[in-house]
């Protein structure tokens, strides 16, 4: 059961295709999942880019006139285990599946405006999941479930890390909106996958405030290990 709103960012929300990453692990369905790099571990590569290519150029906050700078807050969920500026309040939705390998419960908050569509989620895998796959590899795969599942096409991807945890960065562009570019952030804090996903929802706005606005939101990320 799911309660919220699950298609805040769209496609589908919090279907991402985790529930088949945690049975494929027993069921041989793992090496399938790394067509996308060729037998490379992490499960995604992309076309050759320039070196600061994935890195948004510095901007001034003073450049989001289409949204007003007493609309972000911090938005923090001590239990949840992160906090990140979001200008406005997010949708909350909950989703609870069943695995060969255990439950895999998932939580996102989502934020909609004119300019951006912002949402941070985070999947409880299970134990056996996190115990037998590499960081690296868990990873790769849930890139990849992430691609298929949003109709993506790898624009660029790299290893990134978040207070001090392992994590991807990936820019892609989604056959099911038009062929816009969303971006993604995958991190691992323990057996819980954090993905904080940025996409403009306005082609026509200025593009110094689109990403003054993305910068904001991914650089006021903060993630840490769940309690208990």
């Amino acid at each position: 059961m799911v309660t919220g709103a699950r298609r805040g960012i769209g496609g589908a929300g919090l279907g991402l295709a985790l529930l088949a990453l945690a049975g494929g692990a027993w069921a041989g369905a793992a090496p399938g999942v790394l067509a996308l790099a060729g037998g490379d571990e992490t499960g995604v590569s992309a076309p050759a880019v320039p070196a600061a290519a994935g890195v948004l150029p510095a901007v001034s906050a003073a450049e989001t006139p289409l949204i007003p700078p007493d609309a972000w807050r911090t938005f923090e969920r001590p239990e949840a285990g992160f906090a990140v500026d979001l200008p406005g309040e997010p949708v909350h939705g909950t989703e609870q599946n069943e695995s060969e390998a255990g439950p895999v419960e998932a939580r996102a908050w989502t934020v909609e405006t004119p300019l951006v569509a912002l949402r941070v989620e985070h999947h409880d895998l299970p134990r056996l999941v996190v115990m037998v796959l590499t960081d690296r590899r868990l990873l790769g795969m849930s890139a990849t479930r992430l691609l298929e599942d949003r109709k993506g096409t790898l624009q660029e991807s790299e290893d990134w890390s978040l207070d001090g945890h392992p994590g991807l960065r990936l820019r892609y562009t989604r056959a099911d909106r038009g062929d816009a570019v969303e971006e993604a952030r995958l991190v691992l804090v323990e057996r819980r996958l954090f993905i904080a996903f940025a996409r403009v929802t306005a082609p026509e706005a200025d593009d110094r405030s689109a990403r003054a606005a993305v910068q904001r939101f991914f650089e006021s990320w903060s993630v840490w290990p769940p309690a208990g």
